[in-house]
């Protein structure tokens, strides 16, 4: 039972870490693996974040990973580019 607890505590904390998007070191476009969305933005190994659409006229976003297990909370764009749950810290600038 504890095991469980901790797993899900270190699962839920996970989620909350503040994610950014990744490009490649060379400018070239970032190929996505097989089974990712290609709308898809790379934000860490194996994470992704794909649009969602407009929700009260802000853009979000979903995360996403073909082999980890991802919190189903909806993103938006932070202002200082990177991803956040808090809607009141969103830059909801249509991109």
């Amino acid at each position: 039972m504890r095991a469980a607890i901790l797993g899900l505590a270190l699962l839920i904390m996970a989620a909350c870490e503040p994610m950014t998007e990744k490009s490649g070191t060379t400018g070239s476009p970032v190929v996505l693996p097989a089974g990712v969305p290609a709308d898809a933005i790379s934000v860490g190994n194996d994470l992704y974040m794909v649009p969602a659409g407009m929700l009260e006229g802000c853009p979000s976003f979903r995360p996403f990973s073909p082999g980890k297990m991802v919190a189903q909370v909806i993103q938006y764009r932070h202002r200082s580019g990177g991803f956040t749950a808090n809607r009141a810290d969103a830059d909801c600038t249509p991109r």
